[in-house]
């Protein structure tokens, strides 16, 4: 089972109504949450002294929540989604993706609303590609109740573990890719193959899997 956790920054004391599926509660100003969200829009460059000073004015934190039942299902993201823009509508400063740890700008969703129906839109949406120490990880498949993939990667193999990170997760939603133990997988017919194996981790609920280089590739 997944799950999608939305914490959107508010300049309002009284939310909007917003006509979702997702539960919704409104909680305080809180400075760590808003901490974290300048934290993160400023590794990604993205951080202007306008957006600061807005965040740290925020009046309160909307809360979406929304579980995901069945692997592969969209309905949730696109759900959660419809109410990301409905409330950068609505003057929202900015949207935690709680499973994945990105962060979302008003000008960052002004796709027309019928793509928000677009699996690959989705994907792009709620899962992000980051790099932890010697690893390249998925994050925010829990929006569909998928598996979230590691790769540990050298120097040399740094582009090609990006590359199968992003494909990995990709073929699980879009292909309904269900890979074996042991199995082989690669990011095209010309990328590097790599070899699966299923790793239990509590901080993914949903499953993570481990891509290691073929030694044959190595």
């Amino acid at each position: 089972m997944g799950s999608i956790t939305l914490t959107i920054a508010a300049p309002w004391s009284t939310p909007p109504t917003f006509e979702t599926d997702l539960e919704i509660s409104f909680e305080p100003p809180d400075e760590e949450v808003i901490d974290e969200i300048l934290w993160a829009l400023e590794q990604t460059g993205r951080l202007t002294d306008v957006a600061r000073r807005a965040l740290e004015a925020h009046r309160g934190f909307l809360i979406a929540r929304a579980p995901v039942h069945r692997p592969g299902e969209t309905r949730p993201a696109r759900a959660a989604a419809a109410l990301i823009q409905a409330a950068f509508k609505a003057g929202a400063l900015a949207v935690l993706l709680e499973e994945s740890g990105k962060v979302l700008l008003p000008d960052e969703l002004d796709a027309p609303p019928e793509a928000l129906n677009d699996a690959t839109t989705l994907l792009h949406l709620f899962v992000g590609i980051f790099i932890e120490g010697r690893v390249v990880c998925s994050e925010g498949m829990e929006a569909f109740a998928l598996p979230n993939a590691r790769v540990p990667f050298t120097p040399a193999t740094l582009e090609a573990a990006q590359g199968a990170a992003f494909a990995f997760s990709a073929k699980l939603l879009l292909e309904r890719l269900r890979p074996t133990p042991g199995g082989a997988f690669r990011a095209s017919e010309s990328a590097p193959r790599f070899r699966t194996r299923r790793v239990e981790d509590p901080d993914h609920p949903s499953g993570l899997w481990q891509l290691d280089l073929d030694e044959v590739e190595a």
